[in-house]
């Protein structure tokens, strides 16, 4: 996957070389979707005041349907992705004023069209996509990439496996384990860690201001004792205090 450094130095790529596409690859490092679940979004899908998309199509070969496994999904939209996303269809709006054209029919233009009115052609996506990363300098990956660098970094700050399976719309939780659990930062500690007692109550049972938890130390050339024995020694030291 990407890390930070990565996808920024992309997007900026993307920005200064091909600005017509940094909308469309903006969202997918942005929100996860799939490339032919980003090509048929309407502007209609997208909601601003909830700053939610709405994922209700796929495009396969030029041919519409609804998006992997059947499911339609509302996937978040972070500010900065609503602002971009925002200045495409003020554009487009715009556009359509210049040209005495109605703007009723917005709703239901394509988000990402081409110069006809028709949905982008993926496979062209693609071919500006490895453009971008030879002249940002970094290795050639397929256009998934951008998808799988999203739920990576989401389960890498600690957001919940339910969470990633919810915005990248996999068919059950056990898809999105197999494919990311591994990437979640120390949660088993953090599972543990949860179970300690807010305002650390419990280390009243041994913390004491004149009394400190004797530190076991091992002597250099000491015999070494077993750790069940030490377990022991610890538990009497612990209940003198008490």
């Amino acid at each position: 996957m990407f890390d930070n450094c990565a996808i920024f130095l992309f997007l900026r790529t993307a920005w200064e070389h091909a600005w017509n596409y940094f909308p469309l690859f903006f969202l997918l490092a942005r929100a996860g979707l799939r490339i032919g679940e980003a090509l048929a979004l309407k502007i209609g899908d997208i909601d601003f005041v909830e700053r939610l998309i709405n994922v209700e199509r796929n495009i396969v070969k030029r041919n519409i349907g609804l998006p992997k496994s059947g499911l339609t999904r509302q996937v978040d939209m972070s500010a900065q992705l609503a602002k971009v996303l925002g200045q495409v269809v003020l554009d487009r709006k715009e556009q359509l004023l210049r040209l005495g054209l109605p703007v009723d029919d917005l709703p239901e233009m394509w988000l990402f069209q081409n110069s006809v009115g028709e949905p982008m052609d993926d496979s062209k996506v693609r071919k500006v996509f490895a453009r971008l990363l030879v002249k940002s300098g970094l290795a050639q990956r397929n256009l998934h990439f951008l998808r799988h660098t999203f739920a990576s970094l989401l389960l890498q700050q600690g957001e919940s496996l339910k969470y990633v399976q919810d915005q990248m719309g996999h068919s059950s939780i056990k898809m999105t384990a197999d494919t990311y659990g591994h990437l979640v930062p120390g949660g088993n500690r953090q599972a543990v860690d949860r179970l300690d007692d807010d305002g650390n109550k419990m280390e009243t049972f041994w913390s004491r201001e004149a009394s400190p938890v004797p530190q076991l130390i091992e002597k250099a050339g000491a015999t070494r004792r077993s750790r069940t024995g030490d377990l022991l020694i610890t538990n009497q030291l612990l209940c003198r205090l008490s």
